[in-house]
């Protein structure tokens, strides 16, 4: 059996553990979404050494496709998609992680998350140039409003 000497979920942010090892410093990436991002899959090591992430977006798609796809988020609006997902790589990760090693060990870790379907760029466009013109007729009916009413004194 193997031991495990540090619990790395449980000392971030923790500054004493500086001496061993530990940067209390997240690692922190920036990702600028498109219209065809669907799901967010965050994981620790565990998980990803198990499992490449191309594999991991097929089977969170495979498990998501199966739940309602009706409402705002892609899974369904209440995440039991996504939740099937996460348990689903839990269990790819911890079966391969057994196989390989005879052993399991507790720091497989994964959220899903399923990500609102959003407006494509030409319906962005046009609620855009919607709201545009509607604040263009308001100025033009103030001024009309404020030309009828003559000069203020």
């Amino acid at each position: 059996m193997t031991e495990i000497g540090l619990l790395v979920s449980r000392s971030l942010g923790h500054h004493g553990a500086k001496r061993v090892g530990v940067c209390a410093e997240p690692e922190v990436k920036e990702v600028r979404l498109s219209t065809d991002d669907r799901f967010l899959i965050v994981a620790t090591d565990g998980l990803w050494t198990f499992i490449e992430p191309q594999e991991a977006a097929e089977v969170v798609w495979r498990e998501m496709r199966h739940v309602d796809t009706s409402s705002a988020s892609f899974g369904g609006g209440d995440q039991g998609g996504a939740t099937l997902a996460a348990e689903r790589l839990i269990q790819l990760a911890r079966e391969r992680w057994y196989l390989e090693e005879n052993d399991l060990r507790d720091d497989i870790s994964c959220v899903v998350v399923g990500l609102p379907v959003s407006a494509t760029e030409e319906q962005f466009q046009t609620a855009s140039a919607r709201a545009a013109g509607a604040a263009a007729r308001k100025k033009m009916q103030q001024s009309s409003n404020a030309a009828a009413d003559g000069p203020s004194s």
